[in-house]
């Protein structure tokens, strides 16, 4: 929503129309608090100021400083870049700005631009700004007469005409203003005369300034414009914005507390994590170690069932090699102590015979080693110290 604040009325722009409204129930104006606010405002004033290449780090306090000398105290500023070193400062007095919050609502998206930035962008739009040549805007609107002078980029501070008798009232607040520009802009450069281009919304100003004046047409523009600040608020690419100093420090403090607690949402998110996180590793771990169980279940299952294989193997083969075999494990057993039992016991056949594994233990765990030593028909028999179920033993290799 657009809205145009000049004197004590308030004008709304509407798809169509221009219409004043009821200061006392805007705020209900906006179908929803996200519904940016646009509001125009007349009173504003400016200046210019250099600032030296060494000090750009300290624009904003030079000129709040220099601004506070020439317009006093209590404005908002905003200020931009004109040409090179040189700030226009446009100031709003707090008061105003206090007062049109107050009339929407600190809830509501409030953007409030001043009405000669939205004139001078009209103006860029529809003719080009010459930089050493002034116009001036001649804006009817609502009975009134509001007059504004632009050198370029520069704007010069709004003129108004609040009771218009005639036309000739009108050309004496014109002919003011072109002594008052010739004073502050031309004075300083030798007394020149600067010739004014004109620009009005109204057709009896152009009119009677080319009858009644004696000015050339061509100096004289003629838009046919209703309200030309709500041709600005259409296009609404104004960049500046004011708002007031207490509202500032509570949007401040709600970005304070916001960011609080997303850092807060973020923190107890990553204990949660890390609670969902040690919980679901203690399960793991559980699991992990119910598994090992179980593995280490099956593996003794599997080297006991490997070992009835053995020994079935075993029998096999004595009970189809007894008359060859029998009598030479016999006597190689014999080799064996009687301290030592039999672990496990692994048969190969081989091409030429049988090559033969023995696992042995201690019977008694206290008891000492002997010493298996080979046998004379026995030569190739190799005795190895082993660790058999995490106990001490001995692996004997022989070919039979």
């Amino acid at each position: 929503m657009s809205y145009y604040l000049l004197n004590n009325k308030l004008y709304a722009l509407g798809d169509k129309s221009i219409t004043e409204i009821d200061k006392n129930n805007v705020k209900n104006a906006g179908s929803s608090i996200d519904e940016e606010i646009v509001v125009a405002v007349v009173e504003m004033e400016t200046t210019q100021i250099t600032v030296s290449d060494a000090a750009q780090d300290r624009v904003d306090t030079i000129v709040a400083g220099d601004f506070k000398q020439k317009a006093g105290e209590g404005y908002l500023l905003q200020s931009e870049k004109i040409r090179k070193n040189i700030y226009q400062v446009m100031g709003i007095h707090q008061d105003r700005v206090r007062e049109v919050y107050s009339l929407f609502g600190e809830k509501k998206k409030i953007k409030i631009v001043p009405y000669g930035v939205l004139l001078r962008s009209v103006l860029l739009k529809n003719i080009a700004l010459p930089e050493k040549q002034p116009v001036m805007f001649i804006d009817s609107f609502d009975q009134e007469i509001l007059i504004t002078i632009f050198s370029g980029q520069i704007i010069g501070k709004t003129r108004k005409i609040t009771s218009v008798s005639s036309m000739e009232v009108v050309a004496a607040e014109i002919k003011r203003n072109e002594k008052n520009y010739q004073k502050q802009w031309v004075g300083v450069s030798g007394g020149l005369t600067a010739a004014f281009i004109y620009v009005s919304n109204s057709k009896a100003v152009v009119d009677h300034l080319i009858e009644k004046e004696h000015l050339e047409p061509e100096q004289v523009l003629y838009f046919e414009w209703d309200c030309p600040v709500f041709e600005g608020l259409k296009e609404n690419n104004v960049n500046l914005n004011y708002c007031p100093p207490e509202v500032l420090v509570k949007k401040a403090k709600n970005e304070t507390a916001r960011k609080f607690m997303v850092k807060f949402s973020a923190a107890g998110l990553v204990i949660l994590m890390a609670f969902l996180g040690n919980i679901f590793l203690r399960m793991m771990t559980s699991q992990m170690q119910s598994f090992c169980f179980d593995l280490k279940n099956t593996n003794q299952v599997l080297k006991e069932e490997l070992k009835k294989i053995d020994q079935t193997a075993y029998r096999s083969f004595l009970k189809a090699e007894q008359k060859r075999w029998g009598s030479v494990y016999v006597e190689f057993m014999n080799c064996v102590p009687d301290e030592y039992a039999v672990n496990s016991l692994q048969m190969l056949r081989l091409k030429n015979g049988v090559s033969l594994e023995v696992f042995l233990n201690l019977r008694d765990k206290e008891a000492f080693y002997e010493e298996i030593l080979p046998s004379n028909k026995f030569k190739d028999l190799v005795v190895k110290d082993v660790i058999l179920d995490q106990q001490p033993g001995k692996l004997i290799k022989v070919n039979l």
